[in-house]
Protein backbone atom coordinates (compact mmCIF):
# COMPACT_ATOMS: atom_id res chain seq x y z
CA UNK A 1 0.00 0.00 0.00
CA UNK A 2 2.58 2.65 1.28
CA UNK A 3 4.80 1.38 -2.11
CA UNK A 4 1.68 2.51 -4.30
CA UNK A 5 0.47 5.82 -2.74
CA UNK A 6 4.19 6.66 -1.26
CA UNK A 7 4.32 7.67 2.54
CA UNK A 8 2.62 10.55 2.59
CA UNK A 9 -1.08 9.43 1.12
CA UNK A 10 -0.96 6.44 3.08
CA UNK A 11 -0.60 8.27 6.24
CA UNK A 12 -3.21 10.50 5.14
CA UNK A 13 -5.03 7.93 4.54
CA UNK A 14 -4.91 6.30 7.97
CA UNK A 15 -5.27 9.57 9.31
CA UNK A 16 -8.42 10.12 7.99
CA UNK A 17 -9.51 6.14 8.76
CA UNK A 18 -8.93 7.36 12.29
CA UNK A 19 -10.53 10.56 12.22
CA UNK A 20 -13.60 9.16 11.10
CA UNK A 21 -13.49 6.11 12.96
CA UNK A 22 -13.38 8.90 16.31
CA UNK A 23 -16.11 11.03 15.23
CA UNK A 24 -18.05 8.35 15.02
CA UNK A 25 -17.21 6.93 18.07
CA UNK A 26 -18.42 10.81 19.72
CA UNK A 27 -21.95 10.41 17.59
CA UNK A 28 -22.62 6.85 19.26
CA UNK A 29 -26.63 6.79 18.92
CA UNK A 30 -26.83 9.76 16.95
CA UNK A 31 -29.19 8.57 13.31
CA UNK A 32 -27.93 10.33 10.07
CA UNK A 33 -25.28 12.72 11.41
CA UNK A 34 -22.53 10.47 10.52
CA UNK A 35 -23.95 10.20 6.92
CA UNK A 36 -23.86 13.90 7.23
CA UNK A 37 -20.37 14.46 8.57
CA UNK A 38 -19.27 11.77 5.54
CA UNK A 39 -21.20 13.64 2.63
CA UNK A 40 -18.98 16.86 3.99
CA UNK A 41 -15.89 15.34 4.19
CA UNK A 42 -16.10 14.00 0.49
CA UNK A 43 -16.90 17.22 -0.74
CA UNK A 44 -14.34 19.14 0.91
CA UNK A 45 -11.01 16.92 1.94
CA UNK A 46 -9.63 17.67 -1.79
CA UNK A 47 -10.05 21.17 -1.89
CA UNK A 48 -8.95 21.38 1.82
CA UNK A 49 -5.98 19.19 1.53
CA UNK A 50 -4.87 20.75 -1.76
CA UNK A 51 -4.86 24.43 -0.06
CA UNK A 52 -1.82 22.82 1.99
CA UNK A 53 1.01 23.89 -0.06
CA UNK A 54 3.75 22.00 1.71
CA UNK A 55 1.82 18.83 1.22
CA UNK A 56 1.43 19.01 -2.51
CA UNK A 57 -1.46 17.08 -2.25
CA UNK A 58 -2.74 17.78 -5.98
CA UNK A 59 0.54 15.78 -7.48
CA UNK A 60 0.48 13.11 -5.60
CA UNK A 61 -3.11 12.20 -6.33
CA UNK A 62 -2.65 12.94 -9.73
CA UNK A 63 0.18 10.60 -10.40
CA UNK A 64 -1.88 7.88 -12.10
CA UNK A 65 -5.67 6.87 -12.48
CA UNK A 66 -5.55 4.41 -9.88
CA UNK A 67 -4.18 6.77 -7.10
CA UNK A 68 -6.84 9.19 -7.64
CA UNK A 69 -9.38 6.74 -7.16
CA UNK A 70 -8.23 4.55 -4.78
CA UNK A 71 -7.33 7.87 -2.44
CA UNK A 72 -11.35 8.68 -2.92
CA UNK A 73 -12.92 5.62 -2.53
CA UNK A 74 -10.93 5.62 1.03
CA UNK A 75 -12.60 8.62 1.80
CA UNK A 76 -15.88 6.74 1.19
CA UNK A 77 -15.03 3.92 3.19
CA UNK A 78 -13.62 5.60 6.37
CA UNK A 79 -17.00 7.36 6.17
CA UNK A 80 -18.95 3.43 6.45
CA UNK A 81 -16.47 3.37 9.62
CA UNK A 82 -17.95 6.39 10.69
CA UNK A 83 -21.65 5.57 10.32
CA UNK A 84 -21.25 1.83 11.67
CA UNK A 85 -19.28 3.16 14.98
CA UNK A 86 -22.34 5.51 15.08
CA UNK A 87 -24.90 3.05 15.41
CA UNK A 88 -23.04 0.38 17.79
CA UNK A 89 -24.73 0.69 21.26
CA UNK A 90 -21.28 -0.99 23.03
CA UNK A 91 -18.44 1.32 24.19
CA UNK A 92 -15.94 1.06 21.59
CA UNK A 93 -12.30 0.75 22.66
CA UNK A 94 -9.08 2.40 21.55
CA UNK A 95 -7.40 -0.96 20.43
CA UNK A 96 -10.11 -1.97 18.78
CA UNK A 97 -10.63 1.48 16.65
CA UNK A 98 -7.26 1.60 15.65
CA UNK A 99 -7.06 -2.00 14.58
CA UNK A 100 -10.17 -2.30 12.68
CA UNK A 101 -9.56 1.40 11.34
CA UNK A 102 -6.33 0.44 9.75
CA UNK A 103 -7.18 -3.13 9.02
CA UNK A 104 -9.74 -2.25 6.82
CA UNK A 105 -7.62 0.08 4.83
CA UNK A 106 -5.10 -2.47 4.43
CA UNK A 107 -7.47 -4.91 3.18
CA UNK A 108 -8.92 -3.08 0.74
CA UNK A 109 -5.67 -2.62 -1.06
CA UNK A 110 -5.07 -0.59 -4.37
CA UNK A 111 -6.34 -2.93 -6.57
CA UNK A 112 -9.63 -2.57 -5.17
CA UNK A 113 -10.28 1.13 -5.65
CA UNK A 114 -13.78 1.14 -6.74
CA UNK A 115 -15.02 -1.72 -5.46
CA UNK A 116 -16.58 -1.26 -1.98
CA UNK A 117 -17.39 -4.00 0.95
CA UNK A 118 -19.44 -3.32 3.81
CA UNK A 119 -17.56 -3.01 6.69
CA UNK A 120 -19.57 -4.91 9.10
CA UNK A 121 -18.98 -7.95 7.07
CA UNK A 122 -15.82 -7.26 6.85
CA UNK A 123 -15.90 -6.86 10.58
CA UNK A 124 -16.96 -10.32 11.37
CA UNK A 125 -15.37 -11.96 8.91
CA UNK A 126 -12.06 -10.32 10.68
CA UNK A 127 -12.79 -11.24 13.92
CA UNK A 128 -13.41 -14.81 12.84
CA UNK A 129 -16.75 -15.33 12.78
CA UNK A 130 -16.80 -17.37 10.34
CA UNK A 131 -17.29 -20.65 10.83
CA UNK A 132 -16.52 -23.92 8.60
CA UNK A 133 -17.39 -27.54 8.53
CA UNK A 134 -15.54 -30.34 6.67
CA UNK A 135 -18.34 -31.38 4.34
CA UNK A 136 -16.05 -34.27 2.51
CA UNK A 137 -12.18 -34.69 1.68
CA UNK A 138 -10.63 -31.37 0.98
CA UNK A 139 -13.96 -29.79 0.52
CA UNK A 140 -14.77 -26.48 3.23
CA UNK A 141 -18.23 -24.96 3.78
CA UNK A 142 -19.76 -22.51 5.36
CA UNK A 143 -21.28 -23.90 9.09
CA UNK A 144 -23.89 -20.70 8.42
CA UNK A 145 -24.19 -17.78 6.98
CA UNK A 146 -23.51 -14.59 8.58
CA UNK A 147 -22.83 -11.44 6.40
CA UNK A 148 -25.18 -9.57 4.80
CA UNK A 149 -23.95 -8.15 2.03
CA UNK A 150 -21.54 -11.33 0.99
CA UNK A 151 -21.89 -13.78 -2.03
CA UNK A 152 -21.36 -17.36 -1.85
CA UNK A 153 -18.34 -18.85 -3.80
CA UNK A 154 -16.34 -21.66 -4.12
CA UNK A 155 -12.74 -20.81 -3.87
CA UNK A 156 -9.37 -22.86 -5.01
CA UNK A 157 -6.23 -22.88 -7.04
CA UNK A 158 -7.52 -23.71 -10.30
CA UNK A 159 -10.61 -21.51 -10.34
CA UNK A 160 -8.01 -18.63 -9.07
CA UNK A 161 -5.76 -19.31 -11.79
CA UNK A 162 -8.98 -19.41 -14.91
CA UNK A 163 -10.43 -16.34 -13.25
CA UNK A 164 -6.45 -14.79 -13.81
CA UNK A 165 -6.91 -16.18 -17.79
CA UNK A 166 -10.10 -14.92 -18.07
CA UNK A 167 -9.12 -11.31 -17.34
CA UNK A 168 -6.24 -11.24 -18.87
CA UNK A 169 -8.30 -12.50 -21.98
CA UNK A 170 -10.66 -9.22 -21.70
CA UNK A 171 -8.09 -7.30 -21.38
CA UNK A 172 -6.81 -8.09 -25.18
CA UNK A 173 -9.87 -7.94 -26.35
CA UNK A 174 -10.67 -4.02 -24.98
CA UNK A 175 -7.21 -3.13 -25.75
CA UNK A 176 -6.96 -4.61 -29.46
CA UNK A 177 -10.45 -5.30 -30.36
CA UNK A 178 -12.54 -2.56 -28.52
CA UNK A 179 -9.93 0.68 -28.59
CA UNK A 180 -7.90 -0.66 -31.87
CA UNK A 181 -10.32 1.66 -33.92
CA UNK A 182 -9.95 4.89 -33.42
CA UNK A 183 -14.04 5.80 -33.33
CA UNK A 184 -13.27 9.49 -32.97
CA UNK A 185 -11.55 10.03 -36.03
CA UNK A 186 -13.80 7.45 -37.95
CA UNK A 187 -16.75 9.17 -37.32
CA UNK A 188 -15.42 13.07 -37.74
CA UNK A 189 -16.91 13.31 -41.20
CA UNK A 190 -20.03 11.76 -40.09
CA UNK A 191 -20.01 14.00 -37.05
CA UNK A 192 -19.12 17.91 -39.84
CA UNK A 193 -22.43 16.04 -42.11
CA UNK A 194 -24.73 16.01 -38.97
CA UNK A 195 -23.65 19.81 -37.63
CA UNK A 196 -24.32 20.79 -41.31
CA UNK A 197 -27.59 18.76 -41.39
CA UNK A 198 -26.18 16.96 -44.54
CA UNK A 199 -26.54 13.24 -42.89
CA UNK A 200 -26.90 10.13 -45.80
CA UNK A 201 -28.87 7.10 -44.82
CA UNK A 202 -25.52 4.94 -44.41
CA UNK A 203 -24.31 7.43 -42.00
CA UNK A 204 -26.84 6.22 -39.06
CA UNK A 205 -26.07 2.08 -38.90
CA UNK A 206 -22.20 3.52 -38.16
CA UNK A 207 -23.08 6.41 -35.70
CA UNK A 208 -25.30 3.97 -33.50
CA UNK A 209 -22.66 1.65 -33.94
CA UNK A 210 -20.14 4.04 -32.75
CA UNK A 211 -22.55 5.27 -30.19
CA UNK A 212 -22.76 1.60 -28.66
CA UNK A 213 -18.63 0.99 -28.61
CA UNK A 214 -18.62 3.66 -26.92
CA UNK A 215 -20.83 2.55 -23.79
CA UNK A 216 -19.10 -0.91 -24.23
CA UNK A 217 -15.90 0.23 -24.48
CA UNK A 218 -16.51 1.91 -20.73
CA UNK A 219 -18.89 -1.27 -19.76
CA UNK A 220 -16.12 -4.05 -20.67
CA UNK A 221 -13.35 -1.43 -18.96
CA UNK A 222 -15.03 -1.93 -15.17
CA UNK A 223 -15.81 -5.23 -15.94
CA UNK A 224 -12.23 -6.01 -15.97
CA UNK A 225 -11.56 -3.65 -13.22
CA UNK A 226 -13.95 -5.50 -11.00
CA UNK A 227 -12.86 -8.51 -11.91
CA UNK A 228 -9.57 -7.32 -11.02
CA UNK A 229 -10.88 -6.39 -7.25
CA UNK A 230 -12.84 -9.50 -6.86
CA UNK A 231 -9.56 -11.53 -7.96
CA UNK A 232 -7.51 -10.38 -5.39
CA UNK A 233 -10.39 -10.37 -2.49
CA UNK A 234 -11.03 -13.58 -3.34
CA UNK A 235 -6.91 -14.52 -3.74
CA UNK A 236 -6.53 -12.73 0.07
CA UNK A 237 -9.70 -14.71 1.84
CA UNK A 238 -8.55 -18.38 -0.10
CA UNK A 239 -4.94 -17.86 1.34
CA UNK A 240 -6.15 -16.32 5.03
CA UNK A 241 -8.84 -19.40 5.97
CA UNK A 242 -8.67 -21.46 8.54
CA UNK A 243 -7.54 -23.99 6.48
CA UNK A 244 -4.18 -23.35 6.06
CA UNK A 245 -4.28 -22.53 9.69
CA UNK A 246 -1.73 -24.28 12.14
CA UNK A 247 -4.52 -24.58 14.29
CA UNK A 248 -7.13 -25.70 11.38
CA UNK A 249 -8.81 -28.95 13.56
CA UNK A 250 -9.94 -26.87 16.46
CA UNK A 251 -10.99 -24.23 14.21
CA UNK A 252 -12.87 -26.54 11.90
CA UNK A 253 -15.66 -28.62 12.51
CA UNK A 254 -16.61 -32.01 10.88
CA UNK A 255 -15.81 -35.55 10.41
CA UNK A 256 -12.48 -36.39 12.39
CA UNK A 257 -11.31 -38.89 9.66
CA UNK A 258 -10.90 -35.98 7.63
CA UNK A 259 -9.39 -33.32 9.85
CA UNK A 260 -6.96 -35.92 10.30
CA UNK A 261 -6.02 -36.81 6.89
CA UNK A 262 -6.09 -33.06 6.16
CA UNK A 263 -3.72 -32.33 8.99
CA UNK A 264 -1.07 -35.03 7.66
CA UNK A 265 -1.35 -33.58 3.82
CA UNK A 266 1.33 -31.53 3.01
CA UNK A 267 0.97 -28.00 2.26
CA UNK A 268 1.71 -27.95 -1.66
CA UNK A 269 -1.29 -30.92 -2.12
CA UNK A 270 -3.36 -28.81 0.28
CA UNK A 271 -3.56 -25.81 -2.12
CA UNK A 272 -4.04 -27.77 -5.47
CA UNK A 273 -6.28 -29.92 -3.98
CA UNK A 274 -8.51 -27.76 -1.24
CA UNK A 275 -12.29 -26.13 -2.23
CA UNK A 276 -12.89 -23.44 0.00
CA UNK A 277 -16.77 -22.42 -0.25
CA UNK A 278 -17.04 -19.27 1.70
CA UNK A 279 -18.53 -15.79 2.07
CA UNK A 280 -16.43 -13.92 -0.02
CA UNK A 281 -16.84 -9.93 0.72
CA UNK A 282 -15.81 -8.86 -2.43
CA UNK A 283 -19.25 -7.99 -4.34
CA UNK A 284 -19.99 -9.85 -8.04
CA UNK A 285 -20.47 -7.94 -11.15
CA UNK A 286 -20.87 -5.50 -12.89
CA UNK A 287 -23.31 -6.99 -15.51
CA UNK A 288 -23.45 -5.76 -19.29
CA UNK A 289 -25.26 -2.62 -19.35
CA UNK A 290 -27.03 -3.86 -22.69
CA UNK A 291 -28.72 -6.47 -20.74
CA UNK A 292 -30.51 -4.87 -18.15
CA UNK A 293 -33.39 -2.80 -19.37
CA UNK A 294 -34.80 -0.77 -16.48
CA UNK A 295 -32.84 1.66 -14.66
CA UNK A 296 -33.78 -0.04 -11.28
CA UNK A 297 -31.74 -3.14 -12.87
CA UNK A 298 -28.91 -1.38 -13.95
CA UNK A 299 -28.32 -0.22 -10.90
CA UNK A 300 -28.76 -2.79 -8.57
CA UNK A 301 -26.55 -5.19 -10.55
CA UNK A 302 -23.81 -2.68 -12.51
CA UNK A 303 -21.96 -1.73 -9.37
CA UNK A 304 -22.88 -4.03 -6.44
CA UNK A 305 -20.55 -3.08 -3.54
CA UNK A 306 -21.58 0.97 -4.31
CA UNK A 307 -25.13 -0.40 -4.11
CA UNK A 308 -24.45 -2.26 -0.92
CA UNK A 309 -22.88 0.95 0.74
CA UNK A 310 -26.02 2.97 -0.38
CA UNK A 311 -28.48 0.55 0.60
CA UNK A 312 -27.01 -0.01 4.13
CA UNK A 313 -25.05 3.26 5.04
CA UNK A 314 -27.68 6.03 3.23
CA UNK A 315 -31.05 4.15 2.21
CA UNK A 316 -31.80 2.35 4.92
CA UNK A 317 -31.12 4.48 8.07
CA UNK A 318 -32.89 7.47 6.54
CA UNK A 319 -35.95 5.47 6.02
CA UNK A 320 -35.88 4.00 9.51
CA UNK A 321 -35.92 7.60 10.26
CA UNK A 322 -38.61 8.98 8.28
CA UNK A 323 -40.62 6.28 9.09
CA UNK A 324 -40.02 6.87 12.49
CA UNK A 325 -41.05 10.47 12.39
CA UNK A 326 -44.21 9.28 10.52
CA UNK A 327 -45.39 6.71 13.22
CA UNK A 328 -43.74 8.52 16.15
CA UNK A 329 -41.18 5.94 16.18
CA UNK A 330 -44.03 3.52 17.30
CA UNK A 331 -42.66 0.18 15.79
CA UNK A 332 -45.95 -1.65 15.05
CA UNK A 333 -47.22 1.37 13.33
CA UNK A 334 -44.72 1.08 10.89
CA UNK A 335 -45.79 -1.48 8.89
CA UNK A 336 -49.24 -0.32 8.35
CA UNK A 337 -47.92 3.43 6.86
CA UNK A 338 -50.33 4.58 4.15
CA UNK A 339 -49.31 4.47 0.41
CA UNK A 340 -48.65 7.93 0.21
CA UNK A 341 -46.38 8.03 4.00
CA UNK A 342 -44.55 5.02 1.98
CA UNK A 343 -43.72 6.84 -1.16
CA UNK A 344 -42.78 10.40 0.86
CA UNK A 345 -40.90 8.35 2.93
CA UNK A 346 -38.94 5.96 -0.17
CA UNK A 347 -38.26 9.20 -2.26
CA UNK A 348 -36.51 11.34 0.72
CA UNK A 349 -34.40 7.88 0.40
CA UNK A 350 -33.97 8.28 -2.79
CA UNK A 351 -33.12 12.12 -2.82
CA UNK A 352 -30.27 11.49 0.37
CA UNK A 353 -28.74 8.82 -2.22
CA UNK A 354 -28.45 11.13 -5.28
CA UNK A 355 -26.53 13.58 -3.13
CA UNK A 356 -24.62 11.34 -1.98
CA UNK A 357 -23.75 9.84 -5.48
CA UNK A 358 -23.41 13.56 -7.00
CA UNK A 359 -20.97 14.13 -4.08
CA UNK A 360 -19.07 11.06 -4.74
CA UNK A 361 -18.41 11.66 -8.44
CA UNK A 362 -18.82 15.55 -8.16
CA UNK A 363 -21.44 17.79 -9.40
CA UNK A 364 -20.70 18.35 -12.81
CA UNK A 365 -23.47 19.27 -15.56
CA UNK A 366 -23.36 16.06 -17.52
CA UNK A 367 -23.52 14.16 -13.97
CA UNK A 368 -26.54 16.72 -13.01
CA UNK A 369 -28.09 15.76 -16.67
CA UNK A 370 -27.83 11.96 -15.96
CA UNK A 371 -29.23 11.78 -12.21
CA UNK A 372 -31.99 14.23 -12.92
CA UNK A 373 -32.75 11.64 -15.72
CA UNK A 374 -32.26 8.48 -13.99
CA UNK A 375 -34.64 10.07 -11.45
CA UNK A 376 -37.37 10.77 -13.78
CA UNK A 377 -36.69 6.99 -14.91
CA UNK A 378 -37.33 5.93 -11.32
CA UNK A 379 -40.20 7.71 -10.89
CA UNK A 380 -41.84 6.41 -13.74
CA UNK A 381 -40.56 2.65 -12.93
CA UNK A 382 -42.12 2.94 -9.35
CA UNK A 383 -45.46 4.65 -10.69
CA UNK A 384 -45.97 2.07 -13.21
CA UNK A 385 -45.53 -0.85 -10.89
CA UNK A 386 -47.74 0.20 -8.16
CA UNK A 387 -50.26 0.62 -11.57
CA UNK A 388 -49.92 -2.18 -13.05
CA UNK A 389 -50.66 -4.54 -9.51
CA UNK A 390 -52.92 -2.48 -8.44
CA UNK A 391 -55.19 -2.19 -11.55
CA UNK A 392 -54.26 -5.78 -13.11
CA UNK A 393 -53.22 -4.10 -16.05
CA UNK A 394 -51.18 -7.72 -17.92
CA UNK A 395 -54.26 -9.25 -17.28
CA UNK A 396 -56.55 -6.93 -18.83
CA UNK A 397 -54.34 -6.45 -21.92
CA UNK A 398 -54.25 -10.03 -21.97
CA UNK A 399 -58.27 -10.24 -22.35
CA UNK A 400 -58.42 -6.93 -24.05
CA UNK A 401 -56.33 -8.33 -26.80
CA UNK A 402 -53.85 -11.59 -26.84
CA UNK A 403 -51.20 -12.84 -24.85
CA UNK A 404 -48.92 -12.16 -27.77
CA UNK A 405 -50.12 -8.02 -28.04
CA UNK A 406 -49.72 -8.23 -24.38
CA UNK A 407 -46.25 -9.48 -24.45
CA UNK A 408 -45.05 -7.24 -27.22
CA UNK A 409 -46.40 -3.81 -25.47
CA UNK A 410 -44.84 -4.93 -22.26
CA UNK A 411 -41.30 -5.73 -24.08
CA UNK A 412 -41.97 -2.32 -26.09
CA UNK A 413 -42.04 -0.51 -23.56
CA UNK A 414 -39.03 -2.14 -21.73
CA UNK A 415 -37.22 -1.27 -25.20
CA UNK A 416 -38.30 2.37 -24.89
CA UNK A 417 -37.22 2.77 -21.54
CA UNK A 418 -33.94 0.83 -22.26
CA UNK A 419 -32.78 2.81 -24.98
CA UNK A 420 -33.42 5.94 -22.60
CA UNK A 421 -31.57 4.78 -20.28
CA UNK A 422 -28.46 3.90 -23.03
CA UNK A 423 -28.68 7.67 -24.01
CA UNK A 424 -28.94 9.52 -20.74
CA UNK A 425 -25.63 7.15 -20.18
CA UNK A 426 -23.65 8.64 -22.80
CA UNK A 427 -23.61 11.84 -20.09
CA UNK A 428 -21.83 10.14 -17.76
CA UNK A 429 -19.50 7.33 -19.96
CA UNK A 430 -18.22 10.82 -22.61
CA UNK A 431 -19.40 14.30 -20.97
CA UNK A 432 -22.33 17.13 -21.25
CA UNK A 433 -21.11 18.32 -24.84
CA UNK A 434 -20.63 15.19 -26.42
CA UNK A 435 -23.13 13.62 -24.45
CA UNK A 436 -25.64 16.75 -25.75
CA UNK A 437 -25.02 16.66 -29.07
CA UNK A 438 -25.39 12.59 -29.31
CA UNK A 439 -28.72 12.78 -27.82
CA UNK A 440 -30.18 15.31 -30.11
CA UNK A 441 -28.56 13.56 -32.81
CA UNK A 442 -30.13 10.30 -32.34
CA UNK A 443 -33.79 12.28 -30.77
CA UNK A 444 -33.33 14.22 -34.36
CA UNK A 445 -33.32 11.45 -36.34
CA UNK A 446 -36.14 8.30 -35.67
CA UNK A 447 -33.32 6.07 -38.06
CA UNK A 448 -30.98 5.99 -35.70
CA UNK A 449 -32.98 6.03 -32.67
CA UNK A 450 -34.41 2.26 -34.78
CA UNK A 451 -31.09 1.22 -35.20
CA UNK A 452 -29.86 1.87 -31.77
CA UNK A 453 -32.60 -0.16 -29.90
CA UNK A 454 -32.19 -2.93 -32.61
CA UNK A 455 -28.57 -3.19 -31.61
CA UNK A 456 -29.34 -3.12 -28.25
CA UNK A 457 -32.15 -5.84 -28.29
CA UNK A 458 -29.22 -8.45 -29.94
CA UNK A 459 -26.49 -7.20 -27.50
CA UNK A 460 -28.68 -7.10 -24.16
CA UNK A 461 -30.63 -10.67 -24.98
CA UNK A 462 -34.41 -11.13 -23.79
CA UNK A 463 -36.28 -8.68 -22.05
CA UNK A 464 -37.36 -8.92 -18.06
CA UNK A 465 -40.51 -9.53 -17.02
CA UNK A 466 -43.05 -6.12 -16.18
CA UNK A 467 -42.10 -6.85 -12.10
CA UNK A 468 -38.72 -5.73 -12.34
CA UNK A 469 -39.61 -2.62 -12.72
CA UNK A 470 -40.55 -1.99 -9.51
CA UNK A 471 -37.87 -1.68 -7.15
CA UNK A 472 -36.12 1.11 -6.77
CA UNK A 473 -33.37 3.01 -8.00
CA UNK A 474 -30.80 6.08 -8.34
CA UNK A 475 -28.27 6.74 -10.64
CA UNK A 476 -24.57 8.24 -10.27
CA UNK A 477 -22.60 10.59 -12.71
CA UNK A 478 -19.19 10.90 -13.17
CA UNK A 479 -16.95 14.23 -13.15
CA UNK A 480 -16.60 15.17 -16.64
CA UNK A 481 -13.61 17.54 -15.64
CA UNK A 482 -11.63 15.32 -13.55
CA UNK A 483 -10.86 12.42 -15.94
CA UNK A 484 -8.75 10.36 -12.84
CA UNK A 485 -12.12 9.68 -11.57
CA UNK A 486 -13.21 7.31 -14.33
CA UNK A 487 -11.96 4.66 -12.61
CA UNK A 488 -14.56 5.17 -9.68
CA UNK A 489 -17.58 3.21 -9.79
CA UNK A 490 -20.24 4.28 -12.48
CA UNK A 491 -23.52 3.08 -10.94
CA UNK A 492 -25.35 5.36 -7.91
CA UNK A 493 -28.30 4.63 -6.25
CA UNK A 494 -29.82 0.89 -6.01
CA UNK A 495 -31.89 0.80 -3.58
CA UNK A 496 -34.61 -1.64 -3.04
CA UNK A 497 -37.81 -0.93 -0.31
Amino acid sequence: MAAFYGLTLTGIIIAIMIGMALIGKCLQGIKVLPQVVGLLVLAFIFPLLDKLPWLNFFQLVRSSNLVYAGFHAQVVRAMLICCDYASESEPITWRRLLSESIGFTAFTNVFMPASFIVFADWKQWYNGEHEYIWSGSFKLVPKKRVGKATEIRTLSLLRLTFRILQVAFLVCVHKYCMCGVNIVRTSAPIIERVLKHQIELSDLPILSYATLMIVMRFNVFYIIFYKMSRLVGDFQQFLLSPAFSPKSDKMIGGNENVKKAWKKTNIIEKLFKVDIETECLMPGGPCWTMSAVTSSEIWRKFDIGLYNVLKYYIYIPWMNVMNGIFCRGDEVERSKLSPLLSYISATCGALLTFLFVLTFHHWTMGNKIWVMLSFTFWLIERIAIQYFRKNNTSEYLVNRFSPAWEHRIRTGACALLQVANLISFLYFVTNYTTGDFLMKTILTHPCILQTFSTMSELIGGRYPEAESLGNINASTSQDDQHKPARTLSPVGHPITD
